[in-house]
């Protein structure tokens, strides 16, 4: 867990696993269709975001915001990447469990705030990484806002 990968002193060992899946199929929601981006991680669920913000993949977009939910600040995966990734133009919202707070709550009431304009929720493609609970709570209020499911990877 992250937990015990922040618990380690340095040059301590960790064992790895190959990567699995195939990746995000990010073709499907191109940046001349879709122009807000909005990806979902909690834990280590934040790896394949962070190599899809990292890697260019997302193109010119007009809003890319990233929802990460971990258990507290102190065991954020990643946390010196989250400046750079701001200073690229990404939104991000941390979200802390430890504070009872969860990445679906605070999606729920960025939505009740606005986040998506009527009307363009055709162009709106995601990313989900990691809790299943979370993914499929995301997953069932965008999809209520009318953000179409197949742009929901």
């Amino acid at each position: 867990t992250a937990e015990d990968i922040n618990g380690l002193d340095a040059g301590g060992t960790v064992m790895v696993s190959p990567a699995q899946g195939k990746g995000f199929p990010v073709d499907k929601i191109p940046s001349s269709e879709v122009d807000t981006v909005l990806l979902f991680a909690t834990g280590s669920g934040i790896s394949p975001i962070k190599a899809v913000l990292e890697s260019g993949v997302l193109g010119t977009r007009k809003h890319i915001q990233l929802f990460y939910g971990t258990r507290s600040e102190d065991e954020t995966a990643y946390q010196p990447s989250i400046a750079a990734w701001t200073d690229k133009g990404v939104k991000v919202t941390q979200v802390f469990s430890s504070g009872k707070q969860y990445v679906q709550s605070e999606l729920e009431k960025q939505l009740d705030d606005g986040l998506l304009t009527a009307g363009a929720e055709s162009k709106v493609g995601v990313l989900l990484c990691g809790h299943k609970d979370m993914c499929v709570a995301v997953t069932e209020l965008l999809t209520a806002k009318g953000v179409p499911k197949e742009n929901i990877l």
